[in-house]
């Protein structure tokens, strides 16, 4: 004999016609009403997996990230299109592209359109001072973009260049509260203004055998990335007084300082 069928029952939601699935339910109102949320923090999805939904399970339990939605002030989208064919050679191009500028096809692709609507096409600069960067429909550069949605000061965006890192560089607290100030002021990065100490005091590398970095209390300040060829002239510095790199940078503020 076959197995019965279930009872064609539907959810005991009002105004729900779908048929029971778990506990007199839908599987979508069991999902909402019986399932406890996510233990995330901000998240209302139902925890499927092991205390949290199944993006978060995907996602490690990191946070997830979404794509920033359009502001008031770029207008709301009023026109849809119901499909885009593309050339397959084209594809690949605007994928990338989108990947680049963190945004979805569809959303590149919307881009592009109010770009060639507005007359100014996809070359038109950022409106950041002394940027040269392609603009988005802000009229800033990504990076720029990022920079106002923070609520921080539109910065200058140091040009990509072959880079060396020195990782987890520790420094005097009150040498790294001064720098933040000087950099404030200057309109740099924390990370800068120490290349552009560290770059001074390696032009007379004798002088930082005579300078000590003062004790106390450090901070620490991560990686330090820094051109290739300052790396160079950083590590031959080190070798040739017997320090490690890290002591070089922390003798190089304190001569600054002493200067």
């Amino acid at each position: 004999m076959g197995r019965k069928p279930r009872p064609k029952i539907p959810c005991a939601v009002p105004g729900c016609g779908r048929l029971i699935q778990r506990r007199e339910l839908c599987l979508q109102h069991y999902r909402s009403h019986v399932l406890p949320r996510c233990r995330i923090r901000g998240c209302q999805r139902p925890a499927l997996r092991r205390g949290i939904c199944d993006p978060h399970h995907r996602n490690g339990g990191k946070p997830i990230r979404t794509r920033p939605k359009r502001s008031p002030a770029n207008g709301p989208r009023l026109f849809a299109w119901n499909r885009l064919y593309l050339r397959q050679e084209v594809v690949p191009l605007v994928e990338r592209e989108a990947k680049r500028l963190h945004l979805t096809p569809t959303a590149m692709l919307a881009e592009i359109v109010e770009a060639w609507a507005r007359g100014t096409g996809l070359d038109a600069p950022c409106t950041a001072p002394g940027c040269t960067r392609a603009a988005t429909a802000s009229g800033l550069c990504r990076t720029h973009q990022l920079q106002r949605e923070r609520g921080a000061p539109l910065t200058a965006i140091r040009p990509k260049q072959h880079e060396t890192r020195i990782g987890s560089l520790r420094m005097p607290a009150e040498a790294v509260a001064r720098l933040r100030r000087e950099a404030g002021r200057s309109g740099v990065t924390l990370a800068e203004s120490v290349r552009r100490a560290l770059d001074a005091a390696l032009r007379d590398p004798a002088r930082l055998t005579r300078v000590t970095a003062s004790g106390g209390p450090t901070t620490r300040i991560g990686a330090l990335p820094m051109p290739a060829d300052l790396a160079a002239r950083l590590t031959e510095v080190a070798g040739s007084i017997g320090v490690s790199v890290a002591e070089v940078v922390r003798r190089a503020i304190a001569s600054r300082r002493r200067a």
